[in-house]
């Protein structure tokens, strides 16, 4: 066989290699806490009511992207062993939920350093984008962090962010500010209650405003396109409706 064809095949099944994670995820079930904290141009209510029903779709990435998104995920792994190691972790990874409230929600990490407990999110960014921070840690890491420390009851917090190309990191200490966590408290009681209207009605939220066709780059990446669009409605296991 050529050795560029055989080449050819052989990067071909790597990039296979980055799609078995996906496959084996197991079937999320009810809203996790990360979809909530996107800001108010992307997010849809009507996207998180039909994820509480229906099965997310099957969501193709490009591998390039997905690559990105394995190195980044790497970082974690690296700063969780390293608090293991390091005796100041009590959880790492772990998936906390409320049945009342229909979410869940998984911190990076949640430490114990100088006799205080701390929400930690760990981000990953290139190097220019590190440089850019100088004083203020990543938005949608303030975000995530402070909902978390909401639902957790932990009022500190803190936002490792490392250069993965230098591998320098900063660490910012938050405090829980009740302001920013009660956006994300308020979006998941209106889910709740667009939930209950849809089981009783069958009324749903309007689809977001971008949402015009199947074919926009929204709806493309959109998990729960083929139930917004009616063309498959695969239910949850064990949600009644």
């Amino acid at each position: 066989m050529n050795s560029e064809i055989l080449s050819e095949m052989i990067t071909k099944k790597f990039d296979d290699l980055f799609y078995i994670e996906a496959e084996n995820r197991n079937e999320r079930v009810g809203l996790h806490a990360s979809a909530l904290i996107v800001g108010d141009k992307e997010f849809c209510y009507r996207e998180q009511v039909l994820s509480l029903f229906y099965k997310r779709s099957v969501e193709y990435i490009n591998p390039f992207v997905k690559r990105i998104f394995l190195n980044g995920w790497s970082v974690h792994e690296k700063w969780q062993s390293l608090f293991e190691q390091g005796g100041i972790a009590e959880h790492v990874e772990r998936t906390r939920g409320s049945k009342q409230l229909r979410i869940f929600f998984t911190p990076d990490a949640i430490v114990r350093l100088f006799n205080k407990r701390y929400v930690v999110e760990i981000k990953s960014m290139s190097t220019k984008q590190f440089v850019m921070l100088r004083k203020a840690p990543p938005l949608n890491a303030v975000r995530q962090v402070q909902f978390y420390m909401h639902l957790t009851g932990i009022p500190n917090g803190i936002i490792l962010v490392e250069d993965k190309n230098t591998q320098q990191f900063r660490v910012f200490v938050v405090e829980y500010d009740a302001g920013v966590a009660w956006e994300f408290v308020n979006r998941l009681h209106k889910i709740k209650k667009y939930a209950e209207l849809f089981e009783e009605d069958r009324k749903i939220p309007r689809k977001h405003p971008k949402c015009v066709s199947k074919t926009v780059g929204r709806v493309k990446s959109c998990p729960m396109r083929e139930a917004c669009f009616g063309t498959k409605r695969e239910k949850l296991k064990g949600v009644k409706q």
